[in-house]
């Protein structure tokens, strides 16, 4: 295969993946979530300004910073596209596959740097606010972060060449532990020594991996590995959204959570109870779902003052679940045995509908309990009420229009 074919391979990797992404991706970012991220940034931009005004003139947040984005600098691997059929069409030809990394390596560098670029614009009030630090102190620090990106990124790159675990553990341990003195050195405004001594050890340790992995064959299953999961995340997090064939999480025993299904009766009519309730508990992620939701949604509760925010967030917590609840109904879809039911559509539709309202009223009861807590007991019995009658309303008119809709 020619250079000018290896280029044409990755080009048209890249497209598929592209496509790929942009196919489900307009789900995830549908008008519905468009409103509610538009909500919450101006929510937090409004509380983030508060928190500035309120700091005290000795405020030092440089170790948090430090924390936050040494994480960025850390995590990320290289975008290579491999799929199964590479272990027997490309491994061959390994030796040839330069332009083809190199490729990977600078679209992956530019998508980590504009995640770096989102990170230290989003702390940049909190490091303005800590003495007399500037916009070109910002600028500087964001010049060397991003050549530590590159660093850690190349290291990244070198690393995955070995099939041992245990190296990859040490090298994300070690590499946070210098980006996140890199970080709080460049934040605190130490002397440049310390970052600059900081950074030539990451750029010693970076040649090092370099030499003694260059001459190494790619760990091929490694590399697959890595895109499969990648890519499984994105379809788990579409499947949230819209139904995708044979995507989901690998169900979970769970037997603690047996006590659950135990109140629920064992008649004809209650088959399909049983099975959205055990795959809720089970399958698909959605259990977590709705605690992840729960406990943010509680998060935000805490520091919200007044009532009304409070009210609409609980309305939008238990919306957001609603969502992404609703491919329950399509779980079993492809399950041919489900149609040997002897249970009319009819009954199915309508225990779907029961038990997704309950799942909704459930967490709004928590979030409501939670807001009488936090604040007064009149907020939560209002914010349990408004999401009684808003979600019986979406589950009964918006939710089983859509189900009809799909048959």
């Amino acid at each position: 295969m020619a250079m000018n074919d290896i280029n044409a391979l990755w080009r048209q990797r890249f497209k598929e993946n592209a496509k790929e992404i942009r196919r489900y991706g307009r789900y995830i970012l549908n008008d519905h979530l468009k409103y509610i991220l538009i909500f919450f940034i101006l929510i937090g931009a409004y509380y983030y300004q508060q928190f500035l005004e309120g700091l005290p003139e000795n405020f030092n947040g440089a170790p948090f910073i430090a924390i936050v984005v040494a994480f960025f600098l850390t995590r990320g691997t290289v975008y290579t596209f491999f799929k199964h059929g590479d272990l027997v069409f490309l491994l061959p030809m390994e030796k040839r596959l330069s332009s083809y990394i190199r490729n990977s390596f600078w679209l992956t560098y530019m998508i980590q740097f504009y995640v770096l670029l989102i990170v230290v614009g989003v702390l940049a009030p909190l490091y303005l606010a800590m003495g007399n630090n500037t916009f070109k102190n910002v600028l500087f620090i964001l010049l060397i972060l991003t050549i530590v990106k590159g660093l850690n990124l190349f290291m990244t790159w070198a690393i995955s060449r070995y099939p041992e675990k245990g190296i990859h553990v040490y090298s994300v341990v070690f590499r946070y532990i210098l980006n996140a003195l890199i970080s709080y050195f460049l934040f605190v405004d130490a002397h440049p020594l310390f970052w600059i001594a900081t950074f030539f050890i990451l750029l010693i340790l970076t040649a090092y991996f370099y030499n003694d992995t260059k001459k190494r064959p790619f760990y091929w299953e490694g590399l697959i590995s890595l895109e499969e999961k990648r890519m499984m995340l994105f379809y788990r997090l579409a499947n949230s959204f819209t139904d995708i064939p044979n995507v989901g999480d690998e169900p979970k025993r769970r037997r603690y959570l047996d006590v659950l299904v135990q109140f629920i009766p064992y008649k004809q009519n209650e088959t399909y109870h049983h099975l959205y309730a055990r795959t809720f508990l089970r399958a698909g992620g959605y259990l977590g779902l709705v605690i992840r939701l729960t406990f943010v949604g509680a998060f935000c509760l805490y520091f919200l003052p007044f009532t009304l925010g409070n009210i609409v967030t609980v309305l939008l917590f238990v919306y957001m679940t609603a969502i992404q609840l609703m491919p329950l109904w399509k779980h079993h879809h492809y399950k041919i045995w489900i149609n040997l039911y002897p249970i009319s559509e009819k009954v199915k539709e309508a225990t779907f509908l029961r038990f997704f309202f309950i799942i909704l009223a459930g967490q709004a009861f928590a979030l409501s309990v939670l807001l009488g807590v936090f604040h007064t007991p009149l907020a939560g019995i209002l914010a349990f009420i408004s999401s009684l009658i808003v979600f019986y309303l979406f589950t009964y008119q918006y939710v089983r229009a859509k189900m009809r809709k799909k048959r």
